[in-house]
């Protein structure tokens, strides 16, 4: 099954109940297929297979996304505010279609077509740039076969915590544009969930949660510290929360046990990559004291993580090694730059450049970056090993 095959199911099953909330607007399950294959008839017309999607946050934007992952399109998010230099960048790197609120009222105005996906699994699906603060900004390529699996629905293989936290996600609240891999992979998940997505873009947080019932949503550091700041000042409902997860940078064990007392056992630490999606998860349950608050957690089930010396072996357990990682989910590569994607791809292994232990208690906890210069140094070490190995004459 080709993604987003399972999420067209999803749909099919409960058509009537709500997908999107946006201010006074409901959209059914019904009803987002529909705007999706009419946006699917117009995408097929003009024939583009690598679209860029420059949209407001709305019900219609997510068809779009629909829509285009079922034309097996290769779909690039633009953020609002781009640098000029990093959007030509990104437009470069061979976009057919620009998707703006306007051309996507076009797309809109043709007849549906039927929702059958397309794709091969190998095909790149999304293309997701990082900030560029290193540099020129680099596309993170993942493949429909790496997204179908991040998405397939087996509850039988998450663990109490990733459990705990999908449960959560009834009414998850959208508040930040479908460019961001996060907010698009949180808004997928809702859905799967059976969930209803509200937009809340604008809205105050945290008074949001209590006026439109929200249980679960996604906050950076900053913005928790912020919402953390208000919820002492003043006297906020939030009782409707079950699942408020911090992602983006670290968490600290202060800010953990903060969030945790002025919200209840709802607060989730998540830990991933771009390149490779989350990969590990600090639940309510094993967030049990101040060491465990200061950890990201449990590796995710579909993750194999691999701790390891300058010298590329397994260190002891406990000990403090160079985190690498596999899974059916990572990245392809980085767009069009093969020899920064050899340098932290090798054997199915992502070099995440984290240093990090597990505990006695299987939690992972982040003990900084490794300098890029440091890698290269190895790089080199391990080509210049590989070299003189005899088998290679």
């Amino acid at each position: 099954m080709v993604f987003p095959q399972v999420l067209l199911d999803e749909l099919a099953a409960n058509p009537s109940a709500v997908a999107f909330e946006h201010d006074d607007r409901r959209v059914s399950r019904r009803e987002l297929a529909e705007l999706a294959a009419r946006v699917a008839g117009g995408l097929a017309e003009t024939g583009a297979k690598a679209v860029a999607m420059e949209l407001s946050v709305m019900p219609q934007a997510f068809a779009a996304y629909l829509a285009a992952y079922t034309l097996g399109c290769r779909v690039v998010g633009l953020l609002p505010g781009l640098p000029a230099a990093q959007r030509e960048h990104i437009l470069a790197g061979g976009i057919d279609l620009v998707v703006t609120d306007d051309v996507l009222a076009g797309l809109l105005d043709h007849e549906p077509i039927e929702l059958t996906p397309s794709a091969d699994p190998d095909d790149v699906i999304r293309l997701v740039y990082t900030s560029g603060s290193t540099g020129e900004p680099k596309g993170i390529a993942h493949t429909y076969g790496a997204i179908g699996f991040r998405y397939r629905w087996q509850p039988t293989s998450w663990t109490p915590g990733l459990a705990a936290m999908i449960a959560g996600t009834s009414r998850f609240l959208l508040h930040g544009p479908l460019a961001s891999g996060v907010m698009l992979d949180y808004t997928t998940r809702c859905l799967l969930a059976g969930g209803t997505v509200v937009i809340g873009v604008g809205l105050p947080i945290p008074h949001v949660f209590a006026t439109h019932r929200i249980t679960a949503a996604v906050l950076t550091v900053p913005r928790a510290h912020a919402m953390l700041d208000v919820l002492a000042a003043e006297d906020v409902d939030v009782r409707s929360l079950r699942a408020l997860a911090i992602s983006g940078s670290p968490v600290s064990a202060q800010l953990f046990a903060r969030a945790r007392a002025a919200l209840g056992p709802v607060v989730f630490n998540v830990y991933g990559q771009t390149e490779n999606g989350m990969i590990s998860l600090l639940s309510p349950a094993d967030a049990v004291d101040e060491r465990a608050m200061g950890s990201v957690g449990r590796p995710h089930p579909d993750v194999e993580i691999s701790l390891r010396d300058p010298d590329g072996r397994e260190v002891a357990p406990g000990e403090i090694g160079e985190m690498f990682v596999r899974s059916p989910f990572l990245m392809a590569g980085y767009w069009g730059q093969p020899e920064l994607t050899a340098e932290v791809l090798a054997d199915g292994w992502l070099r995440t450049q984290d240093l990090a232990a597990l505990d006695e208690r299987g939690l992972l906890h982040l003990h900084g970056r490794t300098p890029r210069r440091d890698h290269r140094q190895r790089h080199e070490r391990l080509r210049q090993r590989h070299r003189k190995r005899p088998d290679q004459g």
